[in-house]
């Protein structure tokens, strides 16, 4: 969406195709330092993905969510020490990257930190939710959305954000990606600019123990490697 807007504000008004803009819960830009930070440890190893000849990332969701729905008791082999619903609910409910507090959906803890349901989401709709997602995402999309964030003045899709005036409805999910994205709305030339954020408790109660317990982006990603090398 901002890359068509980019491109769009370098032409007539009356050759444009949008005339208005609703983002949601993540944007081109940033400059939030733990954002940039965890961007370019991406950026390194989609590149080293890329330079292996793998050129997809097989997704975590059916990953974790296949066994939630076939065996949901069984020992995850994905979490040690978790069943397999347990390790698709922590899949949802982790922070993603250590230094980060975007995860998908908010969970129920036991005494143990470990996470045993959802406070807002079904279960259900959970675990058929990341089953049915896409297998796979394309490495070069990555690396591309990547490049935005960490070398913008490289890429052409952000060059002319300030020509944007277009108006422009930002919505943000408490304890999603939208905050570390903010600054793309900043930057871009429209002085009607709506901001939504929504959200019932403040991000990270619970969760700051859990993060001891080793981000689930370390397995999926792991597990992705294994999945994607021949």
């Amino acid at each position: 969406g901002c890359a068509l807007l980019n491109a769009e504000s370098q032409i007539p008004p009356g050759r444009r195709q949008v005339s208005g803009f609703i983002a949601g819960d993540c944007a081109m830009l940033s400059d939030d330092p733990d954002w940039i930070e965890t961007t370019w440890w991406d950026y390194e190893w989609f590149m080293d993905m890329w330079g292996q000849g793998v050129y997809q990332l097989d997704s975590p969701f059916p990953i974790f969510g296949i066994p939630a729905a076939e065996n949901p008791d069984g020992p995850s082999e994905l979490i040690e020490g978790f069943t397999n619903l347990q390790a698709a609910l922590a899949l949802g409910v982790w922070p993603a990257y250590p230094q980060l507090t975007y995860h998908f959906v908010d969970g129920i803890f036991d005494e143990d930190g470990i996470p045993v349901g959802l406070e807002y989401t079904d279960v259900g709709m959970w675990v058929d939710f990341i089953v049915t997602g896409p297998p796979y995402e394309a490495a070069a999309f990555q690396i591309d959305y990547i490049r935005c964030v960490i070398m913008p003045e490289e890429v052409p899709w952000d060059d002319h954000l300030g020509d944007v005036t277009v108006p422009v409805l930002y919505v943000k999910a408490n304890g999603g990606a939208g905050s570390y994205g903010d600054y793309t709305i900043d930057v871009m030339g429209s002085t009607d600019v709506t901001r939504l954020e929504i959200g019932f408790p403040p991000p990270g109660g619970g969760r700051e123990r859990l993060r001891a317990r080793g981000p689930v982006h370390r397995q999926r990603r792991a597990h992705a490697r294994l999945r994607a090398d021949p």
